[in-house]
């Protein structure tokens, strides 16, 4: 046997509201307020394509900033986040300063994978001066 639920009155209310959007009966006004007030919001964010062909032809390069969490991770401060654009692939190296330590820690990723990047994308930080 199979039992049936009871529709409960806001169940029904709710059906009818539905098919009177669906013929397109407009809304009264506090209905239609309320409605505007809690829809969901789309945003679209514009960004640049960008075309690459090949494994680290292009990288990001960023430095995250871990300032309010440096007590809770042996006092460090920064990420140096560098993104290959056509594999997506990260590498991340920790740092507790941002001077000549962006550098260092910079051509220690290109070292360890023995390749470099034919264009690096960066925002016009100092940090990435030197590079």
């Amino acid at each position: 046997m199979v039992k049936r639920r009871k529709r409960s009155k806001i169940d029904i209310e709710l059906i009818k509201k539905a098919s009177r959007l669906l013929k397109d009966e407009q809304l009264p006004k506090e209905q239609q307020a309320a409605y505007s007030l809690h829809a969901k919001k789309i945003s679209k964010i514009r960004c640049l394509k960008i075309f690459v062909e090949k494994r680290n032809q292009q990288w990001s390069i960023d430095l995250a900033d871990l300032n309010e969490l440096s007590g809770h991770n042996n006092q460090y401060r920064y990420i140096l986040v560098c993104v290959d654009v056509y594999t997506r692939y990260a590498f991340i190296k920790l740092l507790k300063n941002k001077t000549v330590n962006v550098c260092n820690k910079f051509e220690q990723i290109l070292t360890e994978l023995g390749e470099s990047p034919t264009h690096i994308q960066a925002e016009e930080g100092t940090e990435f001066a030197q590079i």
